[in-house]
């Protein structure tokens, strides 16, 4: 039972980290979108 925490534990960071990810990603599209948006 002990054992099971932790590895719980790492796939909720995961899950967290991924999420964050996902969220830059989005950021990153969005920017990249306005500066074409500057340029032409």
């Amino acid at each position: 039972m002990r054992s099971r925490v932790p590895f719980e534990h790492l796939i909720l960071l995961d899950s967290e980290m991924h999420r964050e990810r996902i969220r830059l990603t989005h950021l990153c599209d969005n920017t990249f979108e306005l500066v074409l948006l500057e340029f032409f």
